[in-house]
């Protein structure tokens, strides 16, 4: 399944990709401007997407996300469906897709919220990977600013080249990294059963021996 993908997407044919700014194609709006702390209401009818509810698989880990009341006076941009996340200060400046929104949701200061224009022509996903991958990651790097916390600038955001190429092409490689990223959660858990195993094998085995050394 992977290989046909990616024999697909290695089709490439320079007359058909674009490369545009991200302005040009979506609109950018920063997180929702808490004062201070982001305080966890019980009954709090606003989820508030922060930068640890964004998994290694660049996804919203909802049933972690804490819930607020708004106070402030500003009208919440509230997330939909398929919007981007781009956290903008730190080291980890990833972008994240959302999905299954549980209502209200706004996200913090931390990111900028980005809005593809037109997601029949440009998907929000392959905006999503092209942010994630290492050309781009490198030059977000080279343009951050701040010495012990770095931050992206808008304008850095603003400016950044986005490759438009045609609607299939940008499918096949959404499908292809969510495969890459399907196999990777599932050698993860592999992973982690084969290491509680091991614990096991080692609490049964280490643990009988030291019950009978003299205390």
């Amino acid at each position: 399944m992977l290989d046909s993908y990616l024999i697909c997407i290695m089709r490439y044919d320079a007359n058909k990709y674009e490369s545009v700014r991200l302005t040009e194609v979506a609109t950018i709006a920063p997180g929702y401007p808490f004062r201070g702390s982001i305080d966890s209401t019980p009954n709090g009818d606003v989820a508030v997407v922060q930068m640890r509810n964004i998994d290694d698989g660049y996804r919203v880990e909802w049933g972690e996300v804490a819930r607020t009341k708004l106070t402030g006076r500003r009208c919440p941009d509230w997330l939909q469906q398929r919007d981007v996340l781009f956290s903008a200060r730190g080291t980890r400046n990833i972008a994240a897709v959302v999905d299954g929104v549980p209502g209200h949701a706004v996200c913090s200061p931390l990111f900028f919220l980005v809005r593809v224009k037109a997601p029949d022509r440009l998907l929000p996903e392959f905006v999503a990977w092209q942010i994630n991958q290492e050309p781009l990651q490198r030059y977000l790097s080279a343009s951050a600013t701040g010495s012990n916390i770095t931050s992206i600038r808008r304008q850095v955001l603003e400016d950044l080249p986005i490759v438009v190429a045609p609607i299939a092409r940008q499918q096949a490689v959404v499908d292809f990294n969510e495969a890459a990223l399907q196999e990777r959660r599932l050698l993860s858990n592999l992973i982690d059963n084969r290491n509680r195993q091991m614990q096991a094998l080692a609490d049964a085995i280490c643990g009988d021996i030291l019950g009978r050394l003299p205390q």
